[in-house]
C-alpha cells in the first residue's frame, strides 16, 4: 500500500517485509541506498522510479503528491504493458493501420469476440456468422429473422433483433437453420448484456429491459427508463443503461437498486459502451464526444472530444487502447486508455459505415453496415 508522507525508500516496498540493512545496491546507479535494495532495483528496472539525480535515490526524503502521482502512473503503465497479450505477442504498435479482411453478410449490425472467433449478425440476410480472426468464415447459421444483436455467454451464443424473438445457439454443434428459442414482450433494441446469471435485452421502443435466464428462457421485465434505451453494458459489478434523454442508470443486478445521473446530452441512436477496467466509456454520436464515467462514484470524470471523431457510436478495448468507430466519418479513432491521449484517426474505405467494434486483446475489428466489410487493425 502506498501512503502519502512515506519516505521514498518505502515506495514500491511489499506490505510485509523485514527491514534488512545493506551496504550498497548492486545493479542500480544510486549510491545512497542501504535498505530495500531488491525492491528499489525492481522499481528502477521497471521504470517506476528515475531517482532524484543520476546517482541518488534520496530514500529518506518525503514523497510529495506529484511524485506519488508519477510513481502511480508509471506503475499502472508498466502493469498494463507487462500484462497485455500485445506485449507477449510483440504487437505494441498503435493499432491504426487497418485493412478489410472479409465481407460478412450485406448489412451486419452486431459483432462480438469470444477471444478466439468473431460472431457477427446480419438482419438483412437473417444470418449469424462465426468468423476467424483472419477473416475466414467458419460457420453460418440461418433463419434468424431480424437479427441485430449478438452476445456470447458460457456455452451459448444469444441473438436478438428487431422482432420479439430470441435465438440460442450452441457453438459446439454444427451450424444450420435456427428456430426462435423464446420471445420477449417487445422487439429488441440497443444491445445485449450478461451479468453472469441473467441476460438483459433492452426493448426497441418500450422503456423496459427483458430479463432472461442464462439458458434463454424469459424471466421478467425491468424498468422503466425515462425514455427508450440506447445502450447497455455490464462492467463486472453494475449493469449500465443509457436512455435517449441522457439518463445513465446504474443497476445492481442482484438487488436491482438503481441510481441515475444525467449526462447532459440526448442519445438518438443505439450506442455500444465500453470499459477499460476502471472507467466506463459512453460514446455520444450526436455531439461527437465520449463521456468517461467512474463506476463507483457514478461521476463523469472527463469528456473526450477531438481526434476526428464524427458520430462516435461504438468502443472496444484491447488492454492498452480504446478504439472508437465513427459512423459519420467512415473512420476509427484510437485513444490511450490510461490518460485519454488521442493517438490518431484512420479512414476506412469510402462507403463503409462502421456499426460495431470488437477486440480479441491483440487486434481490433470493425464491421461496416451497408456492405459487410470486416476491418482488422
Amino acid at each position: 500500500m502506498f501512503l502519502f508522507g512515506l519516505a521514498a525508500g518505502y515506495v514500491g516496498v511489499a506490505p510485509v517485509r523485514s527491514v534488512m540493512a545493506q551496504s550498497g545496491c548492486p545493479g542500480v546507479p544510486y549510491t545512497d541506498i542501504s535498505i530495500f535494495c531488491a525492491e528499489i532495483r525492481i522499481a528502477y528496472y521497471t521504470g517506476i522510479t528515475q531517482g532524484t539525480t543520476a546517482t541518488t535515490y534520496s530514500p529518506g526524503s518525503n514523497v510529495v503528491r506529484d511524485t506519488m502521482a508519477a510513481f502511480t502512473t508509471r506503475t499502472l503503465n508498466a502493469a498494463l504493458l507487462r500484462g497485455s497479450p500485445r506485449s507477449a505477442a510483440g504487437m505494441l504498435w498503435t493499432p491504426m493501420a487497418g485493412a478489410a479482411i472479409a465481407t460478412v453478410g450485406s448489412n451486419p449490425s452486431g459483432m462480438v469476440s469470444d477471444g478466439a472467433d468473431l460472431w457477427i449478425v446480419d438482419g438483412t440476410s437473417q444470418k449469424l456468422f462465426r468468423v476467424g480472426h483472419n477473416g475466414n468464415v467458419l460457420g453460418t447459421w440461418t433463419g434468424l429473422s431480424g437479427a441485430s444483436e449478438v452476445l456470447v455467454t458460457p456455452g451459448r451464443v444469444i441473438v436478438s433483433g428487431a422482432n420479439t424473438s430470441v435465438y440460442v445457439i450452441d457453438p459446439s454443434q454444427p451450424p444450420g437453420a435456427v428456430a426462435p428459442f423464446s420471445s420477449a414482450p417487445s422487439a429488441g433494441g440497443g444491445g445485449l448484456a450478461f451479468d453472469g446469471q441473467k441476460i438483459w435485452r433492452p426493448s426497441a421502443s418500450a422503456t423496459t429491459v427483458s430479463l432472461f435466464n442464462s439458458d434463454g428462457t424469459y424471466l421478467a421485465e425491468f424498468g422503466p427508463m425515462p425514455t427508450p434505451i440506447r445502450g447497455i453494458f455490464f462492467d463486472g459489478t453494475f449493469m449500465w443503461l443509457v436512455a435517449g434523454d441522457g439518463t445513465l442508470r446504474r443497476v445492481n443486478p442482484q438487488t436491482f437498486v438503481t441510481s441515475d445521473i444525467l449526462l447532459g446530452s440526448a442519445f438518438l441512436s443505439a450506442i455500444r459502451l465500453g470499459f477499460d477496467g476502471q472507467n466506463l466509456w459512453v460514446p455520444n454520436p450526436e455531439n461527437n464526444q465520449i463521456f468517461i464515467v467512474r463506476p463507483g462514484s457514478q461521476t463523469v470524470i472527463a469528456t473526450v472530444i477531438g481526434n476526428s471523431m464524427n458520430g462516435p457510436n461504438a468502443v472496444a478495448f484491447d488492454g492498452l487502447h480504446m478504439l472508437v468507430t465513427n459512423k459519420g466519418g467512415n473512420s476509427v479513432s484510437v485513444f490511450q486508455a490510461t490518460d485519454l491521449t488521442a493517438l490518431g484517426n484512420s479512414l476506412l474505405a469510402p462507403g463503409v459505415v462502421p456499426s460495431q467494434a470488437a477486440s480479441d486483446g491483440l487486434n481490433f475489428f470493425a464491421i461496416g453496415s451497408g456492405n459487410g466489410q470486416l476491418w482488422k487493425f
